[in-house]
């Protein structure tokens, strides 16, 4: 059976709370998506099994909003201008997103010299949508760059794309 950690966005107060922020992205990355909802509302693939050691078992639909546990973070890792993330439903996946729309690899991010996130779909079933805008699929056109704050959807998942500097902002404001 698969372990995955999922970490929400509570699991970043202590580090908020006492590293600066070159130290913060240092130890967590430059790069999140962010996913406003709790484990169960995405739409888990059937025969997998999937253990996450954040999400409780009784988790109820008509709980008030908690931005501690109700915010999904999934940093993009490792991203160099020659070492791209992936992300998809396959657990080796950088970005691993437990969701049937979501193929096992939906996408890359490229990181740019500058220091520019890039999107490309990697040939994904169902898609990669920046704003409702088609995502270039790798070797096609050129990659979709984006911008702290835009919307992207793989498959039917919408995340949030954030840079360290907005995701600490974030904590901050809904945290304390």
């Amino acid at each position: 059976m698969l372990q995955v950690r999922l970490i929400r966005l509570g699991d970043f107060e202590d580090d908020w709370n006492r590293l600066d922020l070159e130290t913060f992205a240092l130890r967590h990355g430059e790069a999140f998506f962010l996913y406003f909802g709790t484990l169960d509302k995405l739409n888990k693939p059937t025969g997998q099994r999937i253990t996450l050691s954040s999400e409780p078992t009784d988790t109820v639909q008509e709980v008030p909003f908690n931005p501690q546990s109700d915010f999904l973070v999934f940093p993009v890792g490792d991203v160099a201008p020659l070492k791209p993330a992936t992300i998809g439903r396959s657990e080796h996946s950088n970005v691993f997103i437990p969701d049937v729309s979501v193929s096992a690899l939906h996408a890359i991010v490229i990181k740019s010299e500058a220091g520019e996130y890039y999107l490309l779909d990697a040939g994904s079933k169902n898609g990669t949508f920046v704003v409702d805008t088609p995502v270039p699929i790798v070797g096609i056109d050129r990659a979709f760059r984006l911008t702290a704050g835009q919307r992207v959807r793989f498959g039917s998942v919408s995340l949030s794309f954030l840079r360290v500097g907005e995701l600490h902002t974030l904590i901050g404001h809904l945290l304390k």
